[in-house]
């Protein structure tokens, strides 16, 4: 089921990504990070269980094929470009979907490793597809682990998953502070395991209730902790080194996006349905990928062209140079691809 709302959600959290890599350095503009975690975990949830009882071979297949052609050739295509132009730092991390890995392990050796350095310039080198590497590896374990898991465990296994990612938040943050322990899947995936477990609990019949309330109820929630003392950001990102407030904004985010899910009527979710707004959620992953790239093209625009620099904004030239390219690789690399799924249906669940 399609809901318009949620691809303009995707929308206005690109919108606060890009500000916030603009250096319009409001903190709580880091948390869209982690919406978009959970809001891949409550989809594809609900993809794999809309199939369950199927054939377990052929819905993973299905499952994995769908998700390569709809995530592979555009990451590799941007990676690819970037390395090019010289713009990738660890070609070979970020190309095996490792590069969180990568970073966490800078963590351990910061006086030898370059650590300082590069993250004295973040914004260089495609930092912000550490990312993806937590999607992907995600994509890989979780079908697998949902399916093994008898019907009436689900939900006790993701809520136990939740409590482990927890503690373990917590035994770094008591024992190695300074590591960047959040870019592991096990850290940072708790956002995604909420969602999980959301959806989870609505294929098992679980009574949300007014889904209004659950709309209003997690913005007012996020509202309330973007009001709450800047934390310390060491490295630029808030998600590397966890705040103690993290499953209070995961629980808040997955009960906004349950609202929006069931909720097709609110203020909100009419807002969210404004055309522009789902054009750039349909777009978002494109946007997402390269607008890193898109920042270091700019520079290199204005660097050759003074006038520009004199009479453009910074921040509008960029976004529009984002939705240009992003735009251009919808229609032109992504849609023709992901077309290609209707050839990949996935199993309907046996009767």
């Amino acid at each position: 089921m399609y809901k318009n709302q949620l691809d303009g959600f995707r929308g206005i959290l690109f919108l606060m990504v890009f500000s916030y890599h603009q250096e319009i350095s409001h903190w709580f503009l880091t948390y869209a990070l982690p919406c978009f975690f959970c809001l891949s975990g409550f989809l594809i949830t609900r993809i794999v269980l809309q199939s369950d009882g199927a054939p377990i071979g052929k819905l993973v297949r299905a499952f994995f094929i769908r998700r390569a052609l709809r995530i592979l050739p555009i990451y590799y295509l941007v990676v690819l470009a970037c390395w090019a132009f010289g713009l990738l730092l660890f070609p070979a991390w970020q190309l095996s979907y490792t590069f969180n890995v990568k970073l966490f392990l800078l963590s351990l050796e910061p006086e030898t490793s370059g650590f300082h350095q590069i993250f004295k310039h973040w914004d260089f080198g495609q930092m912000h597809l550490w990312s993806m590497c937590i999607e992907e590896q995600f994509y890989l374990l979780f079908p697998f682990l949902l399916l093994a898991t008898r019907k009436s465990w689900r939900a006790p296994a993701l809520a136990l998953s939740i409590l482990a990612s927890i503690g373990l938040r917590l035994w770094f943050r008591f024992q190695h502070p300074e590591l960047l322990y959040g870019a592991l899947l096990p850290i940072c995936g708790e956002y995604i395991l909420w969602g999980c477990l959301a959806a989870t609990l609505s294929f098992e019949r679980f009574r949300f209730g007014n889904p209004v309330l659950w709309t209003y109820g997690g913005a007012l929630a996020l509202l309330v902790l973007s009001m709450t003392p800047r934390p310390h950001l060491q490295t630029g990102f808030f998600q590397f080194i966890p705040g103690d407030l993290q499953t209070l904004f995961a629980i808040a985010i997955t009960t906004l996006i349950v609202g929006l899910w069931h909720d097709d009527h609110s203020p909100i979710s009419r807002f969210l349905r404004l055309g522009p707004l789902v054009f750039m959620g349909k777009i978002s992953y494109g946007l997402y990928l390269m607008h890193m790239a898109m920042f270091d093209l700019g520079d290199w625009i204005f660097a050759r062209v003074p006038w520009l620099a004199v009479n453009v904004n910074e921040y509008w030239f960029r976004l529009g140079l984002c939705l240009l390219f992003a735009s251009a690789s919808w229609y032109l690399i992504e849609k023709p691809i992901n077309d290609l799924k209707r050839h990949f249906p996935m199993p309907r669940p046996a009767a």
